[in-house]
């Protein structure tokens, strides 16, 4: 059986589900396949998660380049965004999501 979609998002961590989401959010009628292991043990979004914090990659330099301020700056508006996000999802899956802080 072939399966004809818009987009395919390869990566079924977070960041991969999270933008699939989007994209339906964005065009209900937009046809979206992600694709990654059933199994994800060991998989990257327990990094992705502590890679991609506010502070994670900060260093000395950080605030000396523009790049690097605009990273951090970009970081900081996430963390910010990531509560009504979390409702967001919650509310989309009809399940219970739980944001843990470390």
């Amino acid at each position: 059986m072939t399966s004809i979609y818009d987009v395919v998002v390869v990566g079924n961590g977070m960041l991969g589900c999270a933008t699939a989401l989007d994209l339906v959010r964005t065009d209900p009628g937009l046809r979206v396949a992600v694709v990654g292991p059933a199994d994800r043990t060991g998989g990257a979004s327990a990094a992705a998660g502590a890679m991609l914090n506010c502070f994670g990659e900060v260093t000395h330099t950080t605030l000396s380049s523009e790049p690097g301020r605009t990273k951090l700056e970009m970081s900081l508006q996430a963390l910010e965004a990531w509560p009504a996000w979390l409702d967001e999802l919650n509310a989309d899956s009809g399940t219970l999501l739980q944001q843990f802080s470390v």
